[in-house]
């Protein structure tokens, strides 16, 4: 039996009522919709077909669900220990992949999956969607709340490791309302959460800047007997610098020094992001200077930070001395290093620098980021370097990396101002077979400056 309810400004999802009677193979489904919202998407809770399965590793969900190991152990200990996001949040975010490379999918709706029959399965589904790397952050978190409401439809009662892994995923989301929703249903269901997952929280937060909401949480925390660690100390500076308030920073950090707690590379290189956004470059230099004397003085974290400081506070030419003592020290840098660089190139038109620059990339056989890639056209762009224009596009192809939307629109508005229609054929035959990665927008954008597209 089923239950249709439409009306004329939204559509409602079926319920379907399931067949206990049939086999497990042959389980019925049930379905719960949701009003679509005023963009007229149709919103869906229930019970999803996931992509065709298929042979090889796991790229997404297309394959059978697999035993991550996710024990809440093994979880905690990932969301603890991952200090590349941890590195991302205290470097400046310049840019999101705009045109969703990462993300989106096929196209295709999710329609019907058997129930679930444990706990342990509805937690690999949480588990692989956060790994899917075909689907983008809003269709994950949409499939995660989907698949919470499918334990209860099932009957399944959810486990620590259920609420873990929604917290842990929903922040790696930039969900901060999924993260405080998450958070206080595992408390509800009288799971204690421990300092690792007020980590996690404290990190979703601190993306937004809300320092009192931050500092609050903190409290919370020692309140139930939990100590604060190296990272949650860390999270709190990233979220001064996030908010730009210098003063409590340094407060912390001198609180910090009081308590004999020592500062590691994290803890300093988040102190120089907040010199970075409240344009304190002395204060900047002095931390570094501390820093150095200590054991974290020859990581690659803490000069990048520091070299992030120099560019974003207009000291170019203190961001390239840095590069050189890092080299002749034997600190090797990283295509973090080369993108600050790149982008400093950039803003103070340093033309032969940067050719410098990528061509030492080119011979360390160091791959630039789609960010790097940015910078490097829109200078070459603006200095009329044709040539060059055309063989990075072909060089990102070769890498299989595709241009930032805004990087391709950036060059032909500076081609077309520069009245460069030789050059904007040229743009246009090397990009024009790669429809796939570079995306309609980006190709109807270049077609509109030339006219028509060329033969």
């Amino acid at each position: 039996m089923r239950a249709v309810v439409a009306s004329s400004r939204s559509v409602a999802l079926a319920i379907a009522v399931r067949s206990r009677a049939a086999s497990a193979t042959t389980a019925a489904a049930s379905a719960v919709m949701l009003q679509a919202p005023a963009s007229g998407r149709l919103l869906t809770r229930a019970r999803f077909t996931w992509p065709a399965r298929r042979a090889g590793p796991a790229r997404g969900l297309g394959v059978s669900a697999q035993r991550w190991g996710a024990q809440s152990s093994g979880l905690l200990n990932e969301i603890e220990g991952d200090d590349g996001m941890l590195e991302g949040l205290i470097m400046p975010a310049d840019a999101a992949d705009d045109d969703e490379e990462r993300g989106g999918g096929d196209g295709t709706v999710p329609a019907v999956v058997a129930r679930f029959t444990s706990v342990e399965e509805a937690n690999d589904r949480i588990h692989a969607i956060g790994r899917s790397a075909i689907y983008n952050k809003e269709r994950k978190a949409w499939l995660c709340q989907g698949t919470l409401d499918d334990m209860t439809l099932d009957g399944i009662v959810p486990n620590r490791e259920t609420y873990v892994t929604l917290v842990s995923t929903a922040m790696k989301l930039d969900r901060l309302d999924k993260v405080l929703e998450y958070f206080d249903l595992m408390r509800s269901a009288g799971h204690v959460p421990d300092v690792t997952v007020y980590n996690a929280v404290l990190t979703s937060i601190a993306k937004t800047g809300n320092m009192d909401l931050a500092f609050h949480m903190v409290e919370r925390m020692q309140r139930e007997g939990m100590t604060a660690n190296m990272r949650t100390y860390c999270i709190l500076l990233i979220a001064c610098s996030v908010g730009g308030d210098s003063g409590r920073a340094f407060k912390l950090y001198d609180s910090m020094l009081a308590a004999g707690i020592e500062p590691n590379a994290y803890i300093y290189s988040a102190l120089l992001g907040v010199c970075r956004t409240t344009g304190l470059k002395d204060k900047a230099d002095e931390f570094f200077a501390v820093a150095s004397k200590t054991p974290y003085g020859a990581t690659i974290q803490l000069h990048n930070a520091m070299l992030a400081c120099c560019v974003e506070l207009g000291d170019i030419a203190g961001a390239y001395s840095l590069f050189t003592s890092m080299v002749r020290e034997g600190i090797s840098p990283n295509v973090i290093t080369y993108s600050f660089l790149l982008k400093g190139f950039l803003l103070y038109k340093q033309t032969d620098s940067a050719i410098e620059l990528h061509e030492r990339m080119r011979a360390r056989r160091i791959v630039p980021t789609r960010l790097a890639y940015d910078y490097i056209l829109r200078l070459y762009a603006s200095a009329g370097l044709i040539d060059r224009v055309v063989a990075t596009f072909r060089e990102m192809k070769s890498v299989a990396k595709s241009p930032y939307i805004r990087t391709v629109q950036s060059v032909v508005a500076e081609l077309a101002w520069q009245k460069r229609p030789d050059a904007l054929v040229r743009v246009w035959r090397v990009l024009r077979d790669d429809k796939q990665r570079i995306g309609l927008t980006s190709l109807s954008y270049l077609m509109e400056h030339i006219g028509s597209a060329p033969e």
